[in-house]
């Protein structure tokens, strides 16, 4: 397990980022739940934050084809709007991290590797996920248990 004081402060704002990218208009409780997706892949890659946030196809927030883009490249250059709206939210969402990162390190499991938007159905290719929660805005995935046998 990775814990809390492994984990970089370049890390920590580029996971904050992320969520803010992904889910800056949703409740704490969604944000802490994409906080821990990009925790679950760090640890089951052994890879570090930036680069699951950073991987091509992993986060769409972080693709200059879309929309959610700006609003993450606003928080980076935001000329001087410290207390803008998205300056809030991006606190917010850096807490969120933080929130999840310690439910992590106290031991607490969640096992969510992948999610999208509720208003698009499931990707066709994503037979190895199974569904394990749905929240206001997202539906959460594991991976399938593979049956030996």
């Amino acid at each position: 397990m990775q814990g809390y004081k492994k984990i970089s402060i370049f890390d920590l704002i580029i996971m904050a980022l992320t969520v803010f990218g992904e889910a800056s208009i949703c409740a704490d409780y969604e944000q802490v739940k994409v906080a821990w997706v990009i925790l679950n892949r760090a640890e089951k890659m052994k890879w570090n934050i930036a680069r699951v946030c950073f991987t091509p196809w992993h986060f769409s927030c972080w693709r200059q084809n879309k929309y959610l883009w700006r609003f993450v490249i606003e928080v980076v250059f935001g000329e001087g709007k410290e207390w803008s709206y998205e300056w809030k939210e991006f606190a917010r969402c850096l807490n969120n991290c933080i929130i999840a990162i310690m439910e992590r390190d106290e031991g607490r499991q969640w096992g969510g590797l992948y999610y999208h938007d509720k208003s698009i159905p499931k990707p066709d290719d994503w037979d190895f996920a199974e569904l394990i929660e749905e929240t206001r805005y997202f539906k959460f995935y594991k991976q399938k248990e593979v049956k030996k046998g």
